[in-house]
């Protein structure tokens, strides 16, 4: 009986990560709230498929055979490197901003001036390559991201959400306000909620901002709940 619900919950972790996280990630990499996220939810997958791989009969090596190599699922984080400097990222964004009008000289170079600033602090406050077992501390710890952050980025196209929708159909399958507030209430009003995290609840209800761990935990919690219904 164990073993079928660890099985059952491996599953579902196993399409929870491929249909809100990997769908999205695939062959792009992430930085800030994004990775962490992300990071986060591919932990969780990571637990469930080995403690229903260590629930086997030993010597079941047909199961370790035929499922996903999990590791390979893990998110690719934007990082510093030597070949991406500001002069090389200043150039490449400068076509995407336009030329609504003819500028005189003095104005082309005070605004690739200003790009250029821009990209050296952009690259100056990407992290640097260091081991796994460093970002995922980080992702644990990780500061707050604003109610806002997640509606602007849940409701960019081919953009991993940070917090997707379940219900295609509705508003257009856009992420609202309320939708994220019900959620969020909704978590904090479950009977197998702690009341440490109920606390944490209506402080985030209260700010607006919610940490990378309790966002991955509640879209997790959403997922499994549509899931089964």
């Amino acid at each position: 009986m164990k073993q079928t619900s660890l099985k059952r919950e491996y599953e579902t972790a196993l399409k929870y990560y491929k249909q809100t996280v990997w769908s999205y990630i695939r062959d792009t990499k992430l930085v800030g709230a994004q990775y962490h996220v992300a990071l986060l939810a591919w932990e969780r997958l990571n637990r469930a498929q080995d403690c229903w791989l260590k629930s086997l009969p030993f010597g079941d090596v047909e199961a370790h055979q035929t499922e996903p190599d999990v590791a390979k699922l893990r998110p690719n984080r934007l990082e510093r490197d030597e070949c991406t400097t500001p002069e090389l990222l200043a150039t490449l964004a400068s076509p995407r901003l336009g030329t609504p009008k003819r500028r005189s000289f003095r104005d082309a170079v005070e605004e690739a001036h200003r790009l250029l600033v821009v990209a050296r602090r952009y690259v100056d406050e990407l992290p640097t390559p260091e081991k796994h077992e460093n970002s995922s501390i980080d992702a644990h710890f990780a500061g707050n991201v604003t109610f806002k952050q997640i509606l602007d980025r849940s409701n960019v196209a081919d953009c991993f959400p940070l917090f997707p929708t379940v219900q295609k159909r509705r508003n257009n399958g856009k992420l609202t306000l309320r939708a994220l507030e019900q959620a969020v209430k909704r978590f904090g009003e479950d009977s197998h909620t702690s009341e440490e995290s109920r606390q944490k609840i209506r402080h985030v209800l209260k700010e607006k901002a919610i940490s990378c761990k309790l966002l991955e935990e509640i879209r997790w919690d959403r997922f499994r709940r549509h899931h089964k219904s």
